[in-house]
Formats: C-alpha cells, structure tokens, sequence
C-alpha cells in the first residue's frame, strides 16, 4: 500500500490523483510488484486544452488498469493495493485478471471525490466483488491495520475467466455468430505459442443477462454493469503472459467500438479493426481512432 502511496503525486490530475500497486507472482513463480497512476494518454493531450469530454468519459485511464497492464510476465496469483475505492470500470477489470484482494487506503473514504461518488461504489462495486468472490480491505497503514468491508463470501459463480480460446480453423465461423460488440485477439506468449481469445458481451450479474440497475437516485448514471470485451481480451491474455507491447498482437471488434475501449486502445497502443461484415473492415489505426474519438465529443 506504501508503494501506491509512494507514486499518486505522479498523477497528472489535478483534482483526483489515484495510485494502484498490483503484485503477485508470475508464471515462473517469481515475485513482482508493479506501481501507477492514472493517467491521460500522451496521444489525447490536444482534447484537454478543449476541456471536452468523449461522451461520460474524461479520457483518463485509471491507476488499476494502467497497472495490471503494465505486467509482461503474466501472473498466476496477484493483488492489488489502491489508494481509493474503485470505481465499478475498475472492479472489473480486477474482476477479470482473477485478482481475489484488494486493498484500498481508509483515506480515500474520507475524500470529496468518493463521497460524491459513494452509491456508485456502494451498489456497484461493491457488488461486482461479492459476486466473484473478491474480498474488499480497508488499511489503516499507520495502524498497520486491515479489516474487511464485507464478509468474505462463496462467490455466486466461481470465478473463471471471461473468455475463451479459439482455435483458428473456429475463429472465422465462431466470430460471424457473435454479438456486435463481440472481440477476439490473436497474439505470441513468451514461449512463441499463438493464441486467439474471444470474448462476446456480458453482464456482471449473477445471470450474465442485464439486469435493472437499483433505482438509487445517487447513482452517477457513468457506470453499468455491461462487460468491454476489448479489457475482457486484452487482461486476460496479459495474464496467460502475451506480450502485446511487441506489436505483434491485434484485436478485431464486431460492428461497434466504445469512447472507452477506443482510448484503451490508443493508451496501450494496439492495433485493429472493425468488423462491420464479412465484406467490409475498417482499420483501427491511431488516425481512425482519434477520428471516432472526436466524433464523440461533447461540453463539460
């Protein structure tokens, strides 16, 4: 928790500086622990002199993803140590690099910025934990004190990983059925195997079906429950150990791509393409993306 502690001044925000520290073991049973903040991607710098938003989203890429993807060996065990709640994006992110600990610093209870946001925690985050049995710590560091928020309980559906491995003769054929929204991603693990993941769209509900939010007037109306298949893909083969730093990865998505999944994209730097029909693809370079992006402006 020092650690995260440590780096949140790095955070170029200038009002709700975050910092995630994610550790555990790799798959070669050695030990790592990797620190960040959020952060606004280089690449979208000229939209903030506009002060303008990409629909509900400000662009910044949160301390806990920044740190999950950051990891290049993979990892068989890991946690993570926050210095604020996480929202509900970020909870399942956590939800689906498999992480069962999480430890956020008791100050970031007490700032302004999560008591507005509190409900979103509340009954969202907090509820995408208790179903995928992942237990919540409040630190206490001078104390050198933990507690849990809740319980720890069996989780309703045991917790598995999100997507699935395709093989290449399926990939085509599977990935025509699929949802719009629907993602695969090929790419190299360290020992040269390739692999192909596929994730179509889902719902953090005991069902994996939607279900109606809670009619809490609190809520901040920026979060749902609704899986991003490209973060579902992309953490996923992160921790099976592909290196998608090598640029020798790339994702494609059927039909329709989020301000979310678009600036991921562009933080970390891959590359793909819509599939809008088996005739028709669009590539996700950085011109086309930052092009979408723009369409999605609007006023603070």
């Amino acid at each position: 928790m020092q650690e995260a502690v440590n780096t949140v001044q790095e955070s170029p925000h200038a009002s709700n500086k975050i910092a995630a520290c994610f550790f555990g073991t790799d798959h070669d049973k050695a030990p790592f622990s990797i620190t960040r903040s959020n952060d606004y991607p280089k690449i979208l710098e000229p939209f903030v002199t506009q002060k303008k938003r990409f629909g509900r989203n400000s662009g910044y890429v949160h301390a806990e993803l920044i740190a999950i993807m950051a990891q290049t060996g993979g990892w068989e065990e890991a946690f993570i140590a926050i210095t604020d709640p996480p929202c509900p994006n970020c909870m399942k992110h956590i939800a689906n690099a498999q992480i069962k600990f999480v430890y956020i610093d008791h100050k970031g209870f007490e700032k302004d910025f999560f008591k507005r946001r509190v409900e979103d925690f509340n009954l969202l985050s907090k509820k995408i934990a208790e179903l995928y049995g992942i237990t919540l710590f409040k630190v206490y560091r001078k104390e050198k004190r933990i507690e849990p928020l809740f319980e720890a309980l069996e989780p309703i559906k045991k917790q598995t990983t999100f997507v699935k491995e395709v093989s290449s003769e399926d990939l085509k054929k599977t990935f025509a059925t699929k949802e719009s929204g629907s993602v695969y991603l090929e790419g190299k693990t360290k020992d040269g195997n390739l692999l192909r993941l596929m994730s179509e769209p889902f719902y953090y509900t005991e069902s994996k079906k939607e279900e109606p939010l809670p009619n809490d007037k609190e809520l901040s109306g920026r979060f749902h429950l609704r899986s991003f298949p490209i973060l579902s893909v992309m953490i996923e083969a992160k921790r099976l150990g592909v290196n998608l730093e090598e640029k020798k990865s790339f994702f494609a998505i059927k039909e329709e791509i989020s301000a979310n999944e678009l600036i991921w994209a562009l933080k970390f730097n891959l590359q793909g393409f819509i599939e809008k029909s088996e005739e028709e693809r669009s590539v996700l370079d950085q011109e086309y993306m930052l092009t979408l992006l723009a369409n999605m402006i609007s006023s603070t």
